[in-house]
Order: structure tokens, then C-alpha cells, then sequence
């Protein structure tokens, strides 16, 4: 029994010895904070970046923001297939009346913006009366053209017509007889074509009849962009998927480049609509028409090139808290990235991209024990793929630290009167950051607001003495004192009240010889 007593023992002293010699104390224990997924990005601020709700595992990612169409002076008919069907994409084209019939608007399965539009063949369809000004007004003549569009074909296989316009040339433009006009862009046979029926206006009384169709096949339920391009410099018609040439046409006799370019005209008789999507099992995205050629084809999904989002200020509890890593869960497709930055602070204040002293940072790193602070500033820089059609996503941030909890409260605390002073004594705080004492002091208990001492008013900073002569009290009052420490951060946090003490000063008479005062 005693041989068992003396190992318990031996093990218990080993215990002590070994958290006395912990380098650091042992509440600086490893806390987390986690940022995305269940717990949410609790109001980031965003810099050309979102959130798309349907993110990692069903919870949100912040993605890089697209870059929905935007008018210029080349644009004719802009749809972006977002808001309220009865106001289906008034906005963004003031040069047609729009008339909707069965169109559903799908904020999921869409490319840009808000939304897409859903079309069910033979119920659904989008009728376009041309105002004067447009390229579909009666008598039109057109130079450079775009038409382009984001597709999402429910099918392939059967023949369905996605843009149809139809019209007529007067005797007195083109020839000597009414002339019969058609463009169309319709799918079939797995395929997606585009037919121009003497929209290309020879220099003669001839007709002229053109079509362009895809070289590869088209696949179901898959975005994909569609364009047709006409340059009238050199006469060349181009139709691309993807930003790729599929098929190709001079439009004149030679079908070569040194040929007489044919423009296209479009007659003044006939009712002369446009319609969209009339016979289409699917989706459509972002159809607009140029009165260019445009170059960029298909259009960056992400034209600013870079996004950022700024996380509000994350309260590490208390000053000097050690930042130990900051990991991420992201995806990077293709040569997108994501650049973080923090900062370290005293204050929550929101911060901008734009604000001096953010730090670049590596995800997962562990940082220098001298990174300390209470306020954590976080942003992303999010950078598209170099076809800017890829946006990098974000999913969660976990922060690990170690909070630098304040001092505990001195103890100990103890008080001799003395003649209009009062002697305070307490044992030292072990704590590595403390900085020093403030003794308080007054004239009821807990009420420290004491004043008349040669040290000054309540409180009184002390420095890191444990022993302190309080001068200059009245003798015959009662006072009552309490200690704090506090630490070095640099709004230092101050302990709670040690217990209370208290002590009356007095004035002490000499003894008299033969012990009588």
C-alpha cells in the first residue's frame, strides 16, 4: 500500500512539474469559427461576386457575378429572360412590341442573370412587332449583324424552329415581282441550321437563297451558344457554336471573298413579325441582335475579370487572440483562381477592397505566432478562367485560433491601515501577457469611485508592483478596495474585481515608557 502510494504520488508530482513547464497556459486552447455551408456567410460584402444558393452539398457558394448583356449602341433586341412573365424583358428592348404566350421563367436552368426562358412547342412562343428604327422594320437595309443566343434543347432529333421571320419585297425592290423573304434558325435531324431566303439582295433580278448548318451534331440537355455573324466588308457569313465556326458563306455568286458582296434587305410589304421559340422543347438565354459584327463570341460570361467579397469582421474574443490557419474548401476549374487577404484588427468596422493593409495570405498555412489580434478581416479576390467563361467558387472558410483569454483576477488580496494610508498586498497573476495592477478604491462597498489619494482618483495603475502604500486617505473613514490586472493588448482587457477588502486609516500614538500610552 505504501509502495503504491508513493508511485501515485511520484505520477502526480510529474503531472504538476509538467504544466508548470507548458510553454503556454493552458487556456490557450484551439477554437474555430466556420464560415459557409450550414452555418451561412452571414451577410458578406459583395464586389462583382454572389452567392448561388444551389451550391456545395446544397448550401450556398460564393461565385464570381456573370455579366448579363448590357445595351450599347449596336444592340437592336436584347432579352435576358428574367423578371415576371407579363413583363417579360420590356427593359431591354425598347424597339419591339413583345408579345408573351405560355413562357415560364426558370431561375435554376440558366446562364445569365436571373433566369431563362422555358418554352414548350405549340404552347408557348414569343411574338415581336418591329417599331421603326429596328432591323426587322419593313423596308430595312442592314450592313454587319449578329444574331446570338444561349440554347438548351430539351431533343434534338425532331424539327423544331427556335427564330422564324417571314416577309415580302415590293415589285419596285427587287425585280419585277413580289419576292417571297424568310430567316429562320431551326434544329432537326439532330442539327442546328439557319436559312436565309433572299434576304442577301443580288445586283440583279435573280433570287439568292443561303444556309449554314452545323458540322457536328447537337446534344441534348446542354448549354450551348449560337451565333450567326455577317461581315458586309469582305461578305462573309459565319455560324458558330461556342465561339467555334461550324459552317461558313460569301454571300454573293463566287461563295469567295473577291466576289460582289450581296447585303441583306428586308421588303416593306407583308406583315413582317418575328418569333421566337414557336416551335422549341426547351431553354433559351440571352438572345440579342446586333447591327455588328461582333467579335467576342460567345460573350465572357465573367467580363470584370475579377470579383471580391469582403466577410464581416470575425470577433476572436479578445485582443492578442494568435491566428493559427484559415483553410478553405474551394474549386478552381481550368486557370481560375482565388487570392485571400486578411487583417487583423481592434475594430469590426466593415472594411472595402479598396481599404490599405490587407494581407495576402495561403490557404491551410499556419501563421506566425506574432499574428495577433481581435477583429479578423477577410476577403477573396475571385479570378475567372482565361476565356472568362469559368467562375473559381468558394464554399466554406474555417478559422483557427487561440483566444487570449484576459488575466484571471489577482488574489490574496490584503489591507493594513496606517496613519491616512493603507497598505494593499496580492499574490502575482501568472499570466504571460500581463501588463499590470489598477488598484480601486471608495467609500462603499463595490462603489470605487474613492478619491483624495496623492496617487490620484479611483482607479490608480500601479505598473506590475503587488505591494502599494495608498497616501493621503482620511484616517477614521472606512474604504473599500478591489485589484484588476489587465493585459498588453492594445486596447487592453482588463480582469474582473478581485474580491473586496476593506480598512479605516488612523493616526497611531508613540507608546509611553513602561508600556502606558
Amino acid at each position: 500500500m505504501n509502495r503504491l502510494h508513493h508511485i501515485l504520488t511520484r505520477a502526480l508530482f510529474g503531472v504538476l512539474l509538467f504544466l508548470i513547464l507548458l510553454p503556454d497556459p493552458l487556456y490557450a486552447l484551439e477554437e474555430t469559427i466556420r464560415l459557409g455551408r450550414e452555418e451561412g456567410w452571414t451577410n458578406p460584402y459583395h464586389y462583382g461576386t454572389e452567392e448561388n444558393p444551389e451550391g456545395f452539398r446544397g448550401f450556398a457558394d460564393i461565385e464570381l457575378l456573370d455579366a448579363s448583356y448590357g445595351r450599347d449602341e449596336a444592340t437592336d433586341l436584347l432579352l435576358h429572360f428574367e423578371g415576371s412573365a407579363d413583363r417579360v424583358f420590356w427593359d431591354q428592348s425598347p424597339g419591339y412590341l413583345l408579345e408573351p404566350r405560355g413562357i415560364e421563367l426558370d431561375d435554376e436552368m440558366r446562364v445569365f442573370g436571373r433566369g431563362a426562358g422555358l418554352f414548350s412547342a405549340g404552347k408557348s412562343s414569343l411574338r415581336l412587332i418591329p417599331q421603326r428604327g429596328s432591323l426587322f422594320y419593313p423596308g430595312s437595309d442592314w450592313r454587319d449583324f449578329t444574331i446570338e443566343f444561349w440554347l438548351y434543347p430539351a431533343e434534338t432529333e425532331s424539327r423544331q424552329t427556335i427564330i422564324h421571320w417571314e416577309g415580302v419585297t415590293r415589285p419596285d425592290e427587287w425585280g419585277e415581282m413580289p419576292r417571297p423573304q424568310e430567316l429562320s434558325c431551326r434544329i432537326g435531324d439532330n442539327r442546328l441550321s439557319w436559312s436565309f431566303t433572299n434576304i442577301f439582295r443580288p445586283f440583279d433580278t435573280r433570287g439568292y437563297e443561303l444556309e449554314l448548318t452545323g458540322s457536328q451534331e447537337l446534344l441534348p440537355r446542354r448549354w450551348n451558344h449560337h451565333a450567326v455573324r455577317f461581315d458586309s466588308a469582305t461578305g462573309l457569313i459565319e455560324y458558330l457554336v461556342n465561339g467555334r465556326v461550324e459552317d461558313f458563306a460569301y454571300a454573293n455568286y463566287t461563295d469567295r471573298e473577291d466576289g460582289i458582296v450581296f447585303l441583306p434587305f428586308l421588303g416593306s410589304a407583308g406583315k413582317q413579325e418575328l418569333f421566337i421559340g414557336g416551335e422549341l422543347d426547351g431553354l433559351l438565354d440571352e438572345l440579342r441582335i446586333s447591327s455588328i459584327h461582333r467579335d467576342e463570341i460567345p460573350p465572357a460570361l465573367y467580363t470584370a475579370r475579377r470579383g471580391e467579397v469582403v466577410l464581416p469582421a470575425q470577433d476572436l474574443g479578445y485582443g492578442r487572440s494568435r491566428l493559427v490557419s484559415i483553410d478553405t474548401t474551394q474549386n478552381t476549374p481550368a486557370d481560375s483562381d482565388i487570392f485571400y487577404y486578411y487583417q487583423l484588427r481592434e475594430d469590426p468596422f466593415p472594411l472595402r477592397p479598396e481599404n490599405p493593409g490587407w494581407i495576402p495570405f495561403t490557404a491551410g498555412a499556419i501563421f506566425s505566432p506574432e499574428v495577433r489580434g481581435r477583429y479578423l478581416h477577410l476577403m477573396a479576390a475571385l479570378y475567372p478562367d482565361g476565356k472568362e467563361q469559368l467562375s473559381p467558387v468558394l464554399s466554406d472558410v474555417t478559422i483557427t485560433y487561440e483566444p487570449d483569454l484576459p488575466p484571471p483576477p489577482p488574489s490574496g488580496l490584503s489591507a493594513v491601515a496606517g496613519n491616512a494610508s493603507v497598505r494593499l498586498r496580492w499574490d502575482p497573476v501568472p499570466d504571460p501577457d500581463l501588463e499590470g495592477y489598477r488598484i480601486y478604491y471608495g467609500t462603499s462597498p463595490g462603489r470605487y469611485f474613492g478619491e483624495g489619494s496623492e496617487s490620484g482618483p479611483s482607479p490608480v495603475d500601479v505598473g506590475t508592483e503587488t505591494e502599494f502604500l495608498l497616501e493621503g486617505l482620511e484616517n477614521g473613514r472606512l474604504y473599500y478596495f478591489s485589484v484588476v490586472a489587465y493585459d498588453g493588448s492594445v486596447n487592453p482587457y482588463q480582469t474582473v474585481f478581485s474580491r473586496e477588502v476593506s480598512a479605516r486609516p488612523r493616526r497611531l500614538e508613540p507608546a509611553m515608557p513602561g508600556g502606558e500610552p
